[in-house]
């Protein structure tokens, strides 16, 4: 996760604006809405498809950004925010670095899968069971990560 989300802020995943940058890929659609170029801030922030993910999450964050504030940025505003509710100080934290890793291994299952139909409610799936291991390997923190009712709508 640590390597990750060091990706992540550093600007080093492997989207397709990066591979088009490191001249691997020409073309740069999101393999989610198709609409927009795959950057880091538009897959895991400004895409509807993570836009609605964050918004039916357990967080209820609202992505959608003015300010296009990019997404290392943003992530870390998220992460200090989140780090400040003394009631959950921790699991909040780890819910919203499980889910952008859900995004990711997401993304990856609709590029690499052809036939995949996407679901972004599988993204709760993924958190949950990343979270399950993470919770046995470390001996603490219990949450339940289910999307809100009637918030993700269909895709």
């Amino acid at each position: 996760m640590k390597m990750f989300y060091w990706k992540l802020a550093n600007g080093a995943l492997a989207t397709r604006v990066n591979l088009r940058k490191r001249k691997i890929l020409s073309e740069t659609p999101c393999p989610f809405c198709g609409d927009e170029e795959e950057s880091n801030t538009h897959l895991f922030k400004d895409c509807e498809v993570t836009m609605r993910i964050w918004k039916s999450s357990n967080l209820g964050i609202n992505s959608k950004n003015p300010a296009n504030m990019d997404i290392s940025q943003w992530t870390k505003n998220w992460l200090w925010f989140l780090m400040q509710d003394d009631s959950n100080l921790e699991g909040q934290a780890i819910e919203f670095l499980g889910t952008l890793w859900s995004i990711w291994l997401l993304r990856n299952k609709r590029i690499f899968n052809t036939s995949y139909h996407l679901n972004p409610s599988d993204t709760f799936e993924i958190t949950r069971n990343w979270l399950k291991r993470w919770q046995d390997s470390s001996g603490n923190l219990i949450l339940n990560v289910s999307p809100k009712k009637d918030t993700m709508g269909d895709l």
